[in-house]
């Protein structure tokens, strides 16, 4: 009998913007070493007016949650790859 082991890590985090610090967007990741396939990546306006007004400062975290995602795949890449 073999050991089949298989890993999920969830993510999230939220783009706060302004002076009164509002969510504008949820940002979630999923991650799994069954199969890349499997893996997701979701973003959710949480308060649009506050999106539409803070788009440049939304967009540059959503940008480094996709950098953020990218480098826990790959930890989860090589830690599959030493077992």
């Amino acid at each position: 009998m073999a050991l089949e082991k298989q890993k999920e890590v969830s993510l999230t985090a939220y783009s706060v913007v302004g002076d009164d610090k509002k969510q504008a967007v949820r940002l979630s990741a999923t991650l799994t070493t069954s199969d890349s396939t499997n893996d997701s990546t979701n973003q959710f306006v949480m308060d649009n007016a506050t999106y539409m007004a803070h788009k440049a400062e939304v967009r540059k975290d959503i940008a480094a949650f996709q950098n953020y995602v990218y480098e826990q795949e790959d930890l989860l890449a090589s830690e599959m790859t030493k077992e």
